[in-house]
């Protein structure tokens, strides 16, 4: 009996996932990396407001400028903070720029009471204040949860306690307000930027569980249609070729029971079932032909030539296949090529006695392959794996501003691999 597959633990940091899945996939992953950009961008965006914010304030106070260890103290974290802006802007190491902001912070804190000149004359909040939020938002960014979590409480409560230390006695009270403020803003962006990321982390495993769902549906769907194709094609064919094999009595009787079964052949290959090896053949100029019939049908112009020699064979199975899939990609360059002005051309060339080899080109706008999504099967499923199907094979060269090449080639098995 099937059981559902068992339920995906989120790991501890949401950011890891994030890049391992897209390490491992190879792609762009379609709601996680969305959500993290988002989320790097916001960082970015407050830590800039909330940094300028402090450092003004800092400057503006004498007893912080007071000391050049306060000075120092400003300084760097104002290079933390550009540091952290520029890293959000390229999206490019924006994980370490957060550490360090985060505890470049704690130990300004402890810091602090050394480089405050004549703390506890004022009442106002000091600089180092604006950018506990900040912090608390990098811990979320940068660490696991349980280490965000920790950081979120204790960060404020260290807080608390340098603030009370330099204030007046009659004024810890402001130390305990301003260490309870931070702990809750700080757990309210940590429960909205862990529950945001783990939700986009759950849309793409769903997502992908869905395509490969899809995939097993549609193999599941190929298979029963071709079972049922081959029952059609035995009974009506092959059992009727069998039966009149059996009852010839006579040389017309034998010639009808041999008519009977080049008949079943004949379905077989154009169910696609013939072997590669069956006596049916096509030239290298009617595959040409072929391609240049489907390509008068296209939306665009498509030149099609052959090179070398047109007379050499190919198994009819193989060159439908190759027809199959050169449509396929010329298909795919009218699509996504872009500009109307796109170049497009198809060569046939034999590349030996019964090999064969089809290019389709286009100068258009290209694309990286490995950022194709699973759930696009026009590549993977009606060009790579169809020439795959027939011992062929499908190499798709292309970049993002330099067109798209695809190259089908195929050859017949030499002795030593034929079982």
């Amino acid at each position: 009996m099937a059981t559902d597959p068992p339920l995906v633990r989120p790991p501890a940091s949401i950011a890891a996932t994030i890049a391992s899945r897209a390490e491992v996939s190879g792609r762009r992953v379609f709601s996680s990396q969305r959500v993290d950009e988002l989320f790097t961008r916001t960082v970015g965006l407050g830590t800039i407001v909330f940094g300028a914010q402090a450092i003004v304030i800092g400057l503006l106070d004498p007893s912080s400028t007071a000391r050049p260890g306060g000075v120092v103290v400003m300084v760097v974290m104002a290079a933390a903070i550009l540091w952290l802006l520029v890293a959000s802007l390229r999206l490019r190491g924006m994980r370490i720029a957060s550490l360090i902001l985060c505890w470049l912070y704690v130990i300004v804190l402890v810091l602090w009471p050394f480089v405050v000149d004549t703390p506890g004359a004022e009442t106002q909040e000091p600089w180092v204040w604006y950018l506990l939020t900040v912090a608390g938002a990098c811990a979320v960014y940068a660490m696991s949860i349980r280490a965000a979590v920790v950081y979120t409480l204790v960060s404020p409560m260290l807080y608390g306690v340098v603030r009370a230390s330099t204030n007046a006695p009659d004024q810890w009270t402001l130390g305990v307000f301003d260490a309870s403020y931070g702990i809750i803003i700080g757990l309210v962006v940590l429960v909205v930027g862990v529950t945001f990321r783990r939700s986009a982390v759950g849309v793409d495993l769903a997502r992908d569980a869905a395509l490969a769902r899809y995939d097993e549906a549609v193999r599941l769907h190929a298979v029963e249609a071709e079972r049922v194709e081959v029952d059609a094609i035995v009974h009506d064919s092959v059992l009727a070729a069998l039966q009149a094999a059996d009852r010839a009595a006579s040389p017309a009787q034998a010639r009808a029971a041999t008519a009977l079964a080049v008949k079943a052949l004949a379905h077989f290959r154009d169910a696609g079932l013939a072997p590669i090896d069956s006596d049916a053949v096509v030239t290298t100029g009617e595959l040409a032909s072929a391609l240049a019939t489907a390509a008068v049908s296209m939306e665009r112009t498509i030149a099609v030539s052959s090179l070398g020699t047109r007379e050499r064979v190919v198994p009819s199975v193989v060159a439908e296949a190759m027809v199959l899939a050169a449509t396929q990609a010329m298909q795919n360059s009218i699509q996504h090529a872009g500009r109307d002005a796109v170049e497009r051309a198809v060569t046939v060339r034999a590349t030996g006695p019964s090999a064969v080899e089809i290019t389709i080109t286009d100068d258009g706008e290209g694309f990286d392959p490995a950022q194709v999504e699973p759930g696009r099967l026009g590549v993977r499923v009606s060009i790579v794996e169809r020439m795959a199907s027939i011992g062929g094979a499908a190499v798709v060269d292309s970049a993002v501003g330099r067109g798209t090449t695809v190259r089908l080639s195929w050859a017949p098995p030499r002795a030593g691999d034929r079982t």
